[in-house]
Formats: C-alpha cells, sequence, structure tokens
C-alpha cells in the first residue's frame, strides 16, 4: 500500500474510527457521508482471497451487467456453518451466479438452508444505509449486516457469485497462522528459510 502511494498521485485514503465493536452495519454508517449514495464495494478484512481473476472484479463486473447488489459465497464444512451468514439460493442467473432468496445468519448446522457460506466481498447500492437504519434497535451486532441485506433483497434482487479460488480466513487463531504459512511460503524472502524450518520440524519427529 505504502509503494502504491508513493508511486501515484492519485490515491486519496480516507478514513474513520469506530469506537466501540458494535457490528458491521454500524461500521458502515459511519462512512454514509464518503460513500454519498454511489454504489460501493465492502470488504471485510479478515478474509483474504486469492484468485486468477479476483473476485471483487468479478463482483463489480456482475453489478454492471445487472444493475443490482452482488456478494461472493463458497461452499463451507458443515463446522463452519454457525460461523458464516449461509444463503439460500434461488434461480441461476448465469455460470457461477445465482439469485440469493435469504440469508441466515450463523445457524445450526441441522437447519441451515445449503452449505453456502457469504464470503466478506459485496457490491452494494447507495441506498443500502436506509435499511442499515431500519434495523429494528435489538438487532445482534452480529445479524446487523444480514439483516439489512434481507431487507434489501425483498426491494432489489441480490445475486451471489460463487468464489472457487483460495480464501484464508484469519478471523480465528489458527486461520491466521495459516495465512501466515501460506503466505511466507510463497515469498521470496521468507519462503526458503519456512519451507527449511517445516523440514527440520519433520526430521526431528514433532509432527508426528
Amino acid at each position: 500500500m505504502i509503494q502504491l502511494i508513493q508511486a501515484s498521485t492519485d490515491v486519496n485514503l480516507y478514513f474513520t474510527k469506530q469506537s466501540e465493536p458494535t457490528g458491521i452495519g454500524d461500521a458502515l454508517l459511519l462512512a454514509e457521508d464518503f460513500v454519498d449514495n454511489d454504489p460501493f464495494v465492502l470488504v471485510l478484512s479478515d478474509d483474504i482471497v486469492k484468485d486468477p481473476v479476483p473476485l471483487t472484479k468479478l463482483l463489480l463486473q456482475d453489478f454492471d451487467d445487472y444493475q443490482t447488489p452482488v456478494l461472493g459465497i463458497e461452499n463451507i464444512t458443515p463446522d463452519e456453518i454457525r460461523r458464516y451468514g449461509v444463503v439460500e439460493l434461488g434461480a441461476q442467473k448465469a455460470e457461477g451466479l445465482a439469485a440469493v432468496k435469504q440469508i441466515v445468519e450463523k445457524p445450526d448446522e441441522n437447519t441451515a438452508p445449503s452449505k453456502l457460506g457469504v464470503i466478506g466481498r459485496y457490491v452494494l447500492p447507495g441506498n443500502f444505509f436506509t435499511y442499515l437504519r431500519q434495523l429494528p434497535q435489538q438487532t445482534p451486532d452480529t445479524e446487523q449486516l444480514s439483516t439489512a441485506l434481507n431487507l434489501l433483497n425483498q426491494d432489489q434482487p441480490i445475486l451471489a457469485r460463487y468464489f472457487h479460488g483460495q480464501r484464508e480466513d484469519i478471523s480465528t487463531k489458527l486461520g491466521l497462522l495459516k495465512a501466515s504459512i501460506d503466505y511466507g511460503l510463497k515469498s521470496a524472502e521468507f519462503g526458503p528459510a519456512i519451507v527449511q524450518y517445516i523440514k527440520a520440524l519433520a526430521s526431528s519427529g514433532r509432527l508426528d
């Protein structure tokens, strides 16, 4: 990011601070003035995604083609279902793209509508803030985003784009460790040393 800023005079960064961890919806409302009713990309930083064609680029193209909100989804394991917003899909719109019927936040495995979880990439219309302000006062912090999306979906159909690339969920300690190893191995600076360390662990019997 620093290199990008140094290399270009066309980059302007704006930021605001959420004083308390009171939900993604509350955090988004802090950015309303900056968005100024324009469509915007929402990126949740605890999801690191990698694919030959970036997921956000695909979502932006879908938004441009269909002029409707779109988000990323992927297959998740039964153990992960309680940690995700899980989608029920409707009609297929194109290859890898389908309509969203509803999003169920952190359901039980036995009642989940699918095994397709929402990942942290969205393209949303500027009027999404209207739906955030319509949330009932008792809406749990963890359900603000999915509840507002379901409200939006009643007025403007939401689409879901399947993601088949590599994703690291660094919201958990194990996920952060896995991502550190995966991306460390790809590093020209640290990769060889990490390989040697893993080989030494294997030969020592500590991985048995």
